[in-house]
């Protein structure tokens, strides 16, 4: 058995991918700096054994309502317009698999990081 470990100075989005040909487990990490001093940096979510919402901020709104978004991007495939909170968000890729989100209505503001 082999035992690996990685680690980051801060909380950071990532996602766990198994691939074949060759046979290789993939872990891409979200960069921390991708919102930096942007709204109000909220706790990271955990919301499966293989994805974790990271560098979370809010703008004008709770933390716990961009915890919510963040948590339907995984759950729901992805946070449809209007659905959390009345929110409306895309998104964009970050790095080989992470998305960044940017939600928004009426000026208030969600970001984070999906790996």
């Amino acid at each position: 058995m082999t035992k690996w470990g990685i680690g980051a100075a801060t909380r950071l989005g990532f996602r766990v991918q198994e691939l074949s040909d060759p046979p290789r487990l993939a872990v891409d990490v979200a960069h921390p700096r991708a919102f930096a001093g942007f709204g109000r940096e909220c706790r990271d979510v955990n919301i499966d054994p293989l994805h974790h919402a990271g560098s979370i901020r809010a703008k004008d709104t709770g933390c716990q309502v961009a915890r919510d978004i963040a948590t339907a991007a995984v759950k729901e495939g992805g946070p449809e317009p209007g659905q959390v909170h009345g929110f409306s968000c895309r998104s964009e890729r970050a790095g080989a698999s992470a998305l960044r989100y940017l939600c928004d209505k009426d000026g208030a503001v969600v970001t984070f990081l999906l790996g």
